[in-house]
């Protein structure tokens, strides 16, 4: 059995993965497959190939490549900086996890055996590896027969817990079979070939690699310049913890049953706040999609829809955007589901990314920062009292139809709701706010999309900004009127009471 035992000696990992811009803020958490043997094949060739023949480091390394390998993975944490290019007005957003330099990454890889010679020169090479991913994660690696712990990362499909895809090579023996699908017309793995020549009409002509060594020595200019949109002899591998290993919440003591989960929200420019609905929209899609992968079946918490109807009663999923520094741009995501937030939920929202909006080609990198009650957020979310007082963040929607000469209009059915839901102590006092102050502008309830997609337009179709005070302090989120679930008509606690 193969066992590296890799330590970041800087602190700090850092690496892009596949397909991904680093600016998106993505980090390829734990070192994929592909990855490590690309790093043992560069290390021979720049600081071993005058001690060893290429034939001795090939036979080595296709033995690695015939088993996928497994994971033991420290404790880490995310972390970022961000600075200005030298020689341009952009910012680079440079994402890294922060990892102990006492606790090992354990690579292992079951089923192979080396000789002794190839030992030799697999823990030669291994000792000379200065980096794992870019060039500021230090490492220092050991090569190791014997290993007592047990992994908590392994390849595996349907797992129950924390899952991620890491780019892997076929089999050697697999390779050829890689090949004939590739060729095939069909297949998305072909490349896209050269866009000057593309445009121009002249034929690209893939060179496919003749093994999977040869795949392997393929640099990222090779790769660019022929059009791949993957390297070839590639699979995606669905990796995993089990039951065993999933991971504690990230917020207070851990409990069986949430409310509530922040996530923040990355990116640059982040949207504005103008465009919840947009933002929100994305994000209820891209939760369903994860749910659909985890468990099969979308839960009516989250969908609001109980068979063919609509769920009732305001017991089901809020999706809420966080202006939190005040800024005018939406930097965290809330989803309040006051009937409970179940373990399986908490999976999909980890597994979430990124949103991105196909309409303007933004992406918008995603990370789960906490979950808990509602209680737990009080003094971080801007969404949670205790407060008396509360201001419009998102504009208020009046679900009804006023009656003639403006009865029952906006100010009418906004004390109705307060009513209805009784959940909320007296009103004391509600004014209309002509307009509010985000990120030092001016904003009108005019600028905000009030319309969902497939949705009747409704009653209201400007909004209104309002502040409410109650006569006793309440801890929220508080969320009122059509698309309430969808993040408008949302408040923001002022004057929190102790």
């Amino acid at each position: 059995m193969v066992t590296l035992l890799v330590r970041f000696i800087s602190g700090t990992y850092h690496a892009t993965p596949w397909g991904h811009h680093v600016n998106e803020g993505r980090v390829e958490w734990p070192p994929s497959p592909w990855r490590i043997l690309r790093t043992i094949i560069a290390t021979y060739y720049l600081k071993c190939s005058d001690h060893f023949s290429e034939s001795q480091v090939k036979d080595i390394v296709l033995q690695l490549a015939h088993v996928l390998p497994e994971y033991y993975l420290p404790p880490v944490s995310a972390s970022h900086v961000r600075y200005y290019h030298p020689q341009a007005s952009y910012q680079v957003f440079d994402n890294f996890l922060a990892v102990s330099p006492d606790t090992p990454l354990v690579v292992r890889w079951p089923e192979v055996e080396l000789t002794d010679e190839e030992w030799t020169v697999f823990d030669e090479i291994v000792k000379r590896i200065g980096y794992l991913g870019r060039s500021e994660s230090w490492v220092d690696m050991q090569l190791v027969r014997q290993w007592s712990g047990e992994p908590n990362w392994r390849p595996e499909r349907g797992v129950e817990s924390e899952a991620v895809d890491l780019l892997a090579p076929v089999k050697p023996h697999d390779y050829r079979m890689w090949v004939n699908g590739f060729m095939s017309r069909d297949r998305m793995e072909k490349p896209s070939g050269n866009r000057r020549r593309r445009r121009i009409g002249v034929p690209v002509v893939p060179v496919v690699p003749e093994d999977l060594w040869q795949a392997l020595l393929m640099d990222t200019n090779q790769l660019e310049q022929g059009g791949w949109t993957r390297p070839p002899g590639t699979q995606w591998v669905t990796y995993g913890c089990g039951k065993s290993q999933q991971l504690a919440p990230l917020l207070r003591k851990p409990r069986k049953h949430y409310t509530m989960v922040r996530l923040t929200l990355e990116g640059k420019p982040r949207p504005r706040v103008q465009q919840t609905l947009t933002v929100t929209e994305l994000f209820r899609s891209a939760l369903m999609r994860q749910l659909d992968d985890v468990m099969g079946q979308i839960p009516w918490t989250i969908s609001g829809h109980i068979g063919t109807g609509p769920a009732q009663g305001h017991r089901h999923a809020y999706f809420l955007p966080e202006d939190a520094d005040n800024d005018g741009r939406i930097d965290h995501l809330v989803l309040y589901v006051p009937s409970g937030i179940s373990d399986e939920v908490i999976r999909a929202l980890g597994r979430i990314r990124f949103l991105k909006s196909y309409a303007s080609d933004r992406v918008w990198p995603v990370y789960f920062e906490g979950a808990g009650e509602v209680e737990d957020f009080s003094g971080v979310s801007a969404l949670v009292g205790p407060a008396a007082t509360w201001r419009s963040l998102t504009p208020y929607l009046h679900p009804w139809h006023q009656k003639k000469h403006g009865k029952f209009g906006p100010h009418e059915q906004l004390q109705r709701e307060l009513l209805l839901q009784k959940a909320f102590p007296a009103v004391e006092q509600l004014s209309r706010l002509p307009a509010m102050t985000l990120g030092g502008h001016t904003v009108y309830a005019v600028e905000f999309r009030k319309q969902r997609p497939g949705k009747n337009e409704g009653p209201d179709r400007v909004g209104s900004f309002w502040e409410v005070q109650f006569s006793e302090a309440i801890l929220g989120p508080l969320g009122l009127g059509r698309g309430a679930h969808h993040g408008l008509g949302t408040f923001v606690a002022l004057a929190r009471s102790e």
